[in-house]
């Protein structure tokens, strides 16, 4: 080889191994942008589906509260509350209330249901795609409230607890006090074979499972298609080239399967091919949560939109070392790198936009990195404005410090937090917020805090409308002198441990209290005494009570007690006697009266509500015709001398 050649050779071989190094860096790099892209896309879908998901999850809390805060609900109520929920959340295929209804009270629930309308209702279980009616079992959960009712009126009556997989769901709900979600399940009501979760609530009282079992009175429950809900935020994004599988990840296989949407022509639901069941190296997997369960989203680029390119990794090592075009395919490599950038931007942006939450993110020093279109136009601020400053330029001073606290009360918790907060919109009216706030690390290691809001001001005012019904509804039922039960509210209350007691099979006591010589301290004194009286005589008997007691004045000076839970009947005598003396105690000016007192017992002296009141009055008289301040218990004997004297009281 002559030497003049030498310089040449060495020049080419170096300029082919600076190729073949350029073309392989390229090809790596090209590789990991696109495998970067495909994880940023699907974290979008991740991000979207989650959002609706958590969604479901709150509206049936909410669902669960109200039934807490009040047991009786009326159709039109659910209806109304229920409403905000289902119009923010088209996924949201059913909001439903589920209530206990023991195998003893079975026909009577299928009659009051009847009775409200309901000409064909009865509770049933499902067996093939037919619903016949349950067969016996010692308790019932139907579908007794469900909105919307358009395409689910087949559920009414439905008992959730008469199939295994929601059965299994209920009973975790229950014992763990928290909402549960079923495995994939098929919808009664369902026609265009698609898989659904059922999200369940309890509606429960108590520290632990024991209480929470015996206090139960029912579920609140949401149901989501999970076809419905993935192809809808798909419809919402730009088109990105991806077959998607979401999956239950504790369920293998088929059996997990909840929904395949493929961007190719083969049409919606038909599965990409057998890969899609499984784990394949050409996709990617996130997961996401749903109350107690795990999703997984699997995303399976289609065609060539996330595969890396070669030609500008054959055109370097092609180029036998020419380093020009080595170095204009980096500052096209680089070019592009920044449109796909842009476009992942731009794709995000537009997520937000469209989003009805609102979103923002601050550094650790309280200093405004982001927000959202929505929130420029909610709170009429522009990002331009907020960057670099804090929350005391935005916000009023209080607002802007109880801001500041709760960012950093993430920042020391490192992990997400629920907060309910409120402030001025654009146009001035305050509006109600429930927001989550996370916090996390950028690239170089900084903090930030992050926070969604979604606005639930319509929702906070259905509740404050339903709880001052509520509120007038209760003034209704006290008694404007002596603020206890009036007749009304004491019916009430009665009626409620009367359903309590024969649910869970347990005792009361109904007493039954008339004052002796209250006429002659009216007629000598003055009513402003007599009312002094009636009111003494009110908080003698609230004292006796228990919180699950109820005191009530029936009219004039005519008083009830209802003592409720009781283990032995010697308790109610007890109390009685000690509500006797101290009534018989008080002074008015040298004024005084007693009390005359009748008891009837559940279930021992009577089994429904009218006898017992007649049995505690008739014990009452018979009180009075001994001799008055005295006790008397009922027993069933004659119709009309159904009394005994108390052991121990004053015969």
């Amino acid at each position: 080889m002559p030497r003049a050649r030498l310089p040449e050779l060495l020049v080419l071989t170096l300029g082919l191994l600076i190729s073949l190094a350029l073309a392989w860096a390229v090809w790596q790099w090209e590789t990991e942008e696109r495998a970067e892209r495909l994880r940023d896309d699907v974290a979008v879908y991740t991000q979207a589906i989650a959002q609706q998901l958590q969604s479901l999850v709150m509206a049936v809390q909410a669902v669960a509260q109200l039934y807490g805060a009040s047991e009786v609900v009326r159709a039109d109520e659910f209806e109304l509350f229920t409403r905000p929920f289902l119009e923010r959340n088209p996924a949201i295929r059913a909001l439903e209330w589920l209530p206990l209804v023991l195998a003893a009270q079975r026909a009577d629930f299928e009659a009051q249901a009847r009775a409200q309308g309901l000409a064909d209702f009865a509770i049933r279980e499902q067996s093939g795609t037919d619903l016949l009616p349950a067969g016996a079992r010692p308790a019932y959960f139907p579908v007794w409230r469900v909105e919307p009712l358009t395409g689910n009126a087949r559920a009414l009556g439905f008992d959730a607890g008469s199939e295994r997989h929601r059965r299994a769901a209920l009973e975790g709900a229950r014992d763990r006090g928290q909402a549960v979600a079923t495995i994939p399940v098929s919808l009664v009501q369902e026609t265009a074979n698609q898989r659904a979760i059922v999200i369940f609530v309890p509606c429960a009282q108590g520290a632990t499972p024991q209480e929470r079992r015996q206090r139960l009175q029912g579920y609140a429950a949401g149901i989501t298609r999970l076809g419905d809900l993935v192809n809808g935020v798909v419809a919402a994004l730009p088109p990105r080239g991806l077959d998607l599988v979401l999956a239950d990840a504790g369920l293998p296989g088929a059996a997990g399967l909840l929904h395949v949407h493929s961007s190719r022509s083969r049409g919606p639901g038909t599965a990409p091919d057998a890969a899609a069941l499984g784990y394949d190296t050409a996709g990617y997997e996130t997961r996401l949560a749903v109350a107690d369960r795990t999703l997984v989203l699997r995303a399976f680029p289609v065609g060539a939109a996330y595969r890396p390119s070669y030609a500008w990794s054959l055109a370097l090592g092609g180029a036998g070392g020419v380093t020009s075009l080595a170095l204009s395919a980096l500052l096209w490599s680089r070019r592009r790198a920044a449109t796909r950038l842009r476009e992942r931007e731009e794709l995000f942006g537009l997520f937000m936009d469209h989003s009805p939450t609102v979103a923002w993110i601050k550094d650790a020093q309280g200093r405004w990195v982001y927000a959202s279109k929505t929130f420029e136009r909610c709170f009429g601020v522009s990002l331009q404005d907020l960057r670099v400053k804090t929350d005391h330029a935005v916000w009023p001073p209080e607002l802007a410090a109880r801001f500041a606290a709760d960012d950093q009360r993430v920042l020391a918790a490192d992990h997400p937090l629920e907060i309910d907060e409120s402030a001025p919109s654009a146009d001035g009216q305050v509006r109600h917020w429930q927001t989550i706030k996370f916090p996390f690390r950028g690239a170089d290691g900084r903090r930030f805090v992050a926070g969604i809001g979604i606005d639930v001001t319509e929702h906070k005012q259905a509740q404050l409308q339903l709880e001052a019904a509520l509120c007038e509804a209760q003034l209704a039922r006290v008694d404007a002198l002596t603020g206890i039960a009036n007749r009304a509210g004491f019916e009430d209350r009665l009626a409620q441990a009367f359903a309590q007691a024969r649910r869970h099979g347990r005792r009361f006591a109904l007493i039954s209290l008339d004052l002796d010589g209250f006429k002659a301290i009216n007629d000598t004194h003055g009513h402003q005494v007599g009312d002094r009286v009636l009111t003494d005589i009110a908080s003698t008997l609230s004292q006796h009570c228990r919180l699950e007691d109820v005191a009530g004045r029936c009219g004039g000076d005519e008083f009830a007690l209802v003592l409720s839970e009781l283990a032995d009947p010697v308790i109610a005598l007890a109390v009685a006697e000690r509500v006797r003396d101290a009534i018989a105690n008080l002074d008015w000016n040298g004024g005084a009266v007693s009390a005359s007192l009748g008891i009837a017992l559940y279930p021992d002296h009577a089994e429904e509500i009218p006898e017992l009141i007649r049995l505690a009055d008739l014990a009452m008289y018979a009180s009075k015709a001994a001799g008055k301040n005295r006790v008397t218990l009922a027993s069933p004997r004659a119709p009309e001398a159904a009394v005994s004297d108390a052991p121990g009281s004053a015969a």
